[in-house]
């Protein structure tokens, strides 16, 4: 777990400067403080059954949540994919924002069934390869990536998803 801060403090020094690290880690305090540490405890994790390819991420930085957060506010109308879903960090303020549909793709069993108890049917579920989704019967819609793949499985995804290639 060490590992995983040291690279959201390396990421925020890089990308935003000390400011930015300043906010990040103000943001994580006040939402650890509220909720806990639970998003933190899968990282890193892997049992005998996962591939390094199923290894999980750190969770999104609450500061990027927050920044979504504002940006994303007058889209109500739209579809929320958050590709990678994690334990649902980035679920539970899809929520908050009221998309007229919130879909979850996770390839993970063990992480889909926790992220179906924790949100039952207020999302649509997909926990399969994201390579396999179909996005066609959405209209608007919003996707959300953070560290879900490598370059190489980020490239393909929006080649063949997205772009119909």
């Amino acid at each position: 777990m060490l590992k995983s801060f040291v690279s959201i403090i390396l990421r925020a020094l890089s990308g935003w400067g000390i400011l930015g690290l300043i906010k990040m880690v103000y943001f994580e305090l006040f939402y650890t403080l509220k909720i806990g540490l639970f998003d933190y405890k899968k990282i890193g994790y892997r049992s005998s059954l996962h591939t390094e390819i199923d290894n999980y991420n750190i969770p999104t930085p609450y500061i990027y949540l927050y920044y979504l957060k504002k940006l994303l506010a007058n889209y109500k109308n739209f579809t929320f994919i958050d590709v990678g879903s994690g334990v649902g960090r980035v679920l539970r303020f899809a929520l908050d924002l009221n998309f007229k549909k919130i879909i979850s793709i996770e390839k993970s069993t063990t992480l889909n069934n926790f992220l179906k108890k924790e949100f039952g049917n207020k999302v649509t579920y997909f926990d399969k390869d994201a390579s396999q989704f179909s996005s066609e019967d959405e209209k608007k819609v919003i996707f959300y990536f953070f560290e879900s793949f490598d370059g190489d499985v980020f490239y393909n995804f929006v080649n063949i998803i997205l772009l119909g290639y």
